[in-house]
């Protein structure tokens, strides 16, 4: 399983970060070459106050430790597996690679 973390706003839904906006297209493209045998949830997040709180879920947990967004985690049974963040998610192959060595 793969989760995105990405800013969206909440009204309109649409993602006015330019690492995520030019990061969607990329990530879909890499994970339609596996077919449909993945599983993505994407978490968007609203804005700074969001990702910059000590608060917010994904940032406080040590499992998920949110830094940056966009992020792709990829998980398994036991937890994450590893994660691409920003700048690393703007090149297709360095995606195949990331989904290569953790697609199960």
């Amino acid at each position: 399983m793969y989760v995105y973390v990405g800013r969206e706003s909440q009204s309109t839904g649409e993602s006015y970060c330019p690492d995520c906006t030019k990061a969607i297209p990329i990530i879909a493209k890499a994970l339609d070459s596996f077919g449909a045998r993945y599983t993505l949830l994407k978490v968007p997040v609203d804005g700074p106050q969001d990702t910059n709180s000590e608060t917010y879920a994904f940032r406080k947990r040590r499992d998920t430790n949110l830094t940056a967004v966009p992020t792709l985690i990829a998980y398994n049974s036991q937890g994450i597996t590893g994660r691409l963040v920003e700048s690393q998610l703007l090149n297709y192959n360095n995606i195949i690679r990331f989904l290569s060595s953790h697609f199960q």
